[in-house]
């Protein structure tokens, strides 16, 4: 019996630029719909995202006369396409797959979230491209040898929490991504990866006489490491920023072997890496904008290395687990003549979980609206951005204004005078963040509350509301500071859809 053949996902990507891209934006939309509809949700977001790198522009030109025929959910969708990534479910959605259709969904994540640089080394034979996908964990989060990948749950017995031993969870995906001279499409997942730090590096962890700080009474501390980033004494762990890394061939040690082969980032990456490093400066092991002054420059210290059975053993690197390691560093390897590599680094939405439908993104105010005072001033404050900007208020700025309503309600905000966003500066293109500003934007003292606009605008509504409500059944707690990163704090003049 012969085996179907496979659905190639970037040719019919590249037959749907193709038409787009000789102004047939329309055909192009109706003719991406046809080919999607068959296929599972891992298909059908990397053919989005193909599109999009490859002809969103266009489609984008021809926007209004796509929604007058109807086509209107499909923009959406191709908009949501830009920003961060769900990660699919490796056994369920992508194991299974060829090679070919495997390196389709993670290269077309590239492919939107990564730089020119990224995108060349794709296009050269042999070339051996690094992509990481971050799920945010917390950093005195813990797992267990039998499931790396998976939160230990705590046991009430005890009278620690086995969940928060600050041990780490390779609950991350590092992905190795190159085409042959032939361009044969190829791939190696490491399934087990971190890309965070871990509270056992903490100095708020306690070691010797030290006594731990509250919430991390169960972190096992080793070596504290960190930079007092914020100068009040403490050292803050750190982590690589969303981004794209240069990266060269380093060792690093480890038991049994003190010279294991290693990447760090090349010292161009660190020339050109300010502000490419963020810092957990309120020790409340995650890093948001709460974290003040946590935006700090890029180091070489900062390595992909490999982790261990029993911990990630990452103080702020990114880490493989000692099963995927030897493979992984064998496909980063595989081509002798190469000596850098550009390593994407994104975050993404819904963990694992596997969509039954394809994605389908409402208009604004469409269902049961949830009503509460601060998302309804940050739909109002969003509106009138939108319109000093001529553009009409979406689901984009719908999905925006409920993130805001959320990182004013998490920094204290007792209301929404104005919405702003970020201006250009050496380390964040203009509009990369947006604030919601209690006060006067001029005013220094003015409280706000930041959000990094493309997570912001790929966050669903209904996400949203959610933590909302959960809000209201808390205490109100005011944080000491309710300013975001201090780099990004001006209007910009436009905003940047990713």
């Amino acid at each position: 019996m012969s085996r179907e053949r496979e659905f190639d996902i970037r040719a019919n990507a590249d037959e749907v630029a193709r038409l787009a891209r000789q102004g047939q934006a329309i055909e192009a939309l109706r003719l991406l719909e046809q080919r999607r509809a068959a296929q599972p949700p891992a298909i059908q977001e990397a053919l989005d995202r193909y599109v999009v790198a490859f002809a969103g522009e266009r489609i984008a030109a021809e926007g209004q006369a796509a929604r007058r025929v109807g086509l209107g959910p499909a923009l959406d969708r191709l908009d949501a396409a830009r920003g961060a990534p769900r990660l699919p479910d490796h056994a369920a959605e992508v194991a299974h797959l060829g090679k070919a259709q495997q390196y389709d969904i993670y290269a077309s994540i590239v492919r939107v979230r990564g730089n020119e640089a990224s995108a060349r080394a794709l296009d050269r034979a042999e070339e051996r491209v690094i992509l990481g996908l971050r799920q945010e964990t917390d950093t005195r989060a813990s797992a267990t040898r039998r499931e790396p990948d998976r939160r230990q749950a705590d046991d009430p017995r005890t009278p620690f929490d086995e969940s928060s031993r600050g041990t780490g969870v390779y609950d991350d995906r590092i992905v190795v991504l190159w085409t042959d001279v032939q361009g044969r499409r190829d791939v190696f997942t490491a399934e087990w990866a971190n890309t965070e730090p871990t509270a056992q590096y903490d100095q708020r962890a306690g070691r010797g006489r030290r006594a731990a700080a509250p919430g991390f009474e169960s972190v096992e501390p080793r070596r504290i490491q960190g930079e007092d980033a914020n100068h009040d004494g403490v050292l803050d762990l750190g982590r690589l920023r969303e981004g794209v890394y240069e990266m060269q061939a380093a060792t690093h040690p480890v038991r049994g072997n003190p010279h294991d082969r290693a990447l760090r980032p090349t010292a161009a990456a660190v020339e050109n890496g300010a502000g490419q490093v963020e810092r957990d400066t309120n020790g409340d092991g995650r890093f948001t904008a709460g974290d003040v002054d946590g935006i700090r420059d890029l180091n070489n210290t900062l390595k992909i290395h490999r982790g261990s059975r029993d911990s990630t053993d990452s103080a702020g690197c990114q880490t493989i687990h000692t099963r995927d390691y030897k493979d992984f560093m064998d496909a980063v390897r595989g081509n002798p003549r190469q000596t850098t590599w550009q390593y994407v680094l994104t975050s993404t939405r819904g963990g694992g979980e596997l969509q039954q439908r394809p994605v389908r993104v409402p208009p604004p105010f469409e269902g049961e609206r949830q009503a509460h005072p601060l998302l309804e001033q940050a739909r109002e404050r969003v509106r009138a951005l939108d319109e000093s900007l001529g553009r009409a208020y979406d689901a984009v700025s719908e999905r925006l204004a409920g993130a805001l309503a959320v990182a004013a309600r998490e920094q204290g905000l007792s209301r929404i005078d104005q919405v702003v966003l970020s201006r250009p500066t050496a380390t964040a293109g203009a509009g990369e963040y947006a604030f919601a500003v209690q006060g006067n934007p001029a005013n220094p003292a003015a409280l706000r509350a930041g959000v990094r606009t493309e997570v912001a605008v790929a966050t669903p509504v209904e996400q949203s509301v959610q933590r909302l409500q959960a809000f209201e059944r808390e205490p109100v707690r005011l944080p000491e500071h309710a300013l975001a990163h201090t780099h990004a704090t001006q209007e910009a003049p436009r905003l940047a859809r990713m």
